[in-house]
């Protein structure tokens, strides 16, 4: 940890772009925070929406094949998997 003596972080320079998209990224997270706490049922189902479609594509990708109809209940609900394919 030589970079923390003899004033190395002081004398260190940041460029004005690296500083706008930090400020960008710290004003980010403050509407996170309140997205969250405004309307958590909304997160709630887009996080159901986007494991479902991440379940999907996985599926697909491998090979197996589920109805849509029967996906959500699988993956959220406690749906037990009709044969071996599902």
């Amino acid at each position: 940890m030589m970079s923390f003596r003899d004033q190395w972080l002081r004398n260190f320079l940041i460029p004005s772009s690296a500083v706008w998209l930090m400020t960008d990224i710290s004003r980010s997270q403050g509407r996170q925070d309140l997205f969250t706490q405004q309307s958590p049922q909304v997160l709630k189902a887009l996080r159901e929406m986007a494991l479902i479609q991440s379940a999907e594509s996985c599926n697909r990708i491998e090979g197996v094949t589920v109805d849509p109809d029967r996906l959500r209940p699988l993956i959220i609900g406690d749906a037990r998997p009709r044969d071996r394919s599902e």
